[in-house]
């Protein structure tokens, strides 16, 4: 049997591998939105060793939510339907989540200009697509390496502390960015190495931020609290690019490194504002190998879950790939500069405005594997 720990630790190595790099959280939320909670269950049935009904209950709850990502439609609108009548906004009645969602909306916008103005950067410097995904990579390899034991982690401390810990390194970066910016002494390898502290961040935010949800709202209004932060998470991704671009125009690429480092201290705060009941965790005598081995067995027993992170690799390393040579397109194809890349960017945001309002039109509807299906063949085009 699969405990409620480990439970957490699963779902946090599907869901923090792929949040800190968006290409890759792209291709996994395509397929994960396109889930029913009935396609849920024939996942856990496929495990050899089935979780008994209240750990099931857990997975099913954790496997319907997205984060970070930074980011697309959440995994959990498939699965979880507000009742009829259900205000769309219900889960703003609690004030810890009204300060996380506003703290972390700021917060996130500012990452997405961070964002544009770092690839313009590093682009402007080495005038090199190919230096364009290495520093993507570079930022990925963390992720790789320590995202399977941020579920770990989780259930060792405090959520809260986890996230003031990394948002607090994501903030520093920021700054250290801005700083070289500003002496005029960046160099591409600068930005190599504050990526790979921002992959080692994202590593444990993610799928701490993920959690920290069910610690704010009540069970009653979780699915409306995690709708609400995929949409949050979308206009994030439509507004950032635009705010970049237009910092970038009018005060300069070390002034948007700047200004996403300020709006850490927004979510810094939020987390320091927020009433918490106290959680009691129990004891664990099993080490963590140990649990992150029998979350791999149970994930490498399941074809389905196996199946869905193929196709999510092969999406994430064949097709999402033109987001990170977005300033290639708009300087050396489109002849254009710094604003039109951001509306590139911005473009591709709207996108995921409109992939979440598709995701909650078909969420209650039958047939989401044709839509993936459909979906997956119509994306090249």
């Amino acid at each position: 049997m699969i405990s409620n720990r480990n439970s957490r630790r699963i779902l946090a190595f599907l869901l923090a591998g792929y949040e800190p790099v968006v290409l890759w959280r792209d291709g996994v939320s395509a397929i994960q939105s396109a889930l029913s909670s009935s396609s849920q269950s024939a996942i856990l049935a496929s495990s050899p060793n089935p979780p008994d009904p209240p750990v099931k209950r857990r997975l099913l709850s954790y496997v319907s939510r997205s984060q970070t990502a930074m980011a697309p439609p959440d995994l959990a609108l498939r699965g979880q339907i507000a009742p009829r009548g259900a205000s769309t906004f219900r889960a703003f009645q609690h004030r810890n989540f009204r300060l996380y969602f506003f703290g972390l909306l700021i917060s996130v916008t500012g990452l997405w200009a961070q964002t544009v103005a770092q690839e313009w950067l590093v682009y402007s410097l080495t005038d090199s697509p190919l230096v364009l995904g290495q520093v993507t990579f570079v930022m990925a390899i963390p992720v790789w390496i320590f995202g399977p034991w941020a579920g770990v982690l989780i259930d060792r401390m405090s959520r809260r502390k986890i996230l003031a810990i990394t948002q607090s390194i994501q903030m520093v970066q920021a700054f250290a960015l801005a700083a070289l910016t500003f002496s005029g002494h960046i160099q591409v390898w600068h930005v190599m190495v504050l990526s790979a502290v921002r992959g080692f961040a994202n590593a444990f935010d993610a799928p701490a931020r993920q959690t920290f949800v069910v610690e704010m709202v009540g069970k009653e209004d979780l699915s409306n609290a995690i709708a609400l932060n995929s949409t949050m998470f979308s206009l994030a991704r439509f507004a950032g690019p635009a705010a970049g671009a237009l910092i970038l125009a009018t005060l300069g690429t070390a002034w948007a490194f700047t200004i996403n480092g300020i709006t850490f201290v927004a979510f810094l705060l939020a987390l320091a504002l927020l009433k918490l009941n106290p959680i009691t965790r129990p004891p664990t005598t099993q080490s963590p190998f140990a649990d992150l081995k029998e979350g791999l067995r149970f994930i490498w027993h399941s074809k389905t879950v196996t199946g869905l992170m193929v196709v999510a690799l092969t999406i994430a390393l064949f097709g999402s790939n033109f987001s990170t040579l977005m300033p290639v397109v708009a300087r050396d194809v489109l002849g254009k500069g710094e604003v039109e890349f951001g509306m590139l960017k911005t473009a591709n945001g709207l996108g995921s405005v409109l992939g979440t309002l598709l995701v909650t039109v078909i969420s209650g509807r039958s047939g989401r594997g044709k839509w993936l299906n459909w979906l997956n063949i119509l994306f090249p085009l």
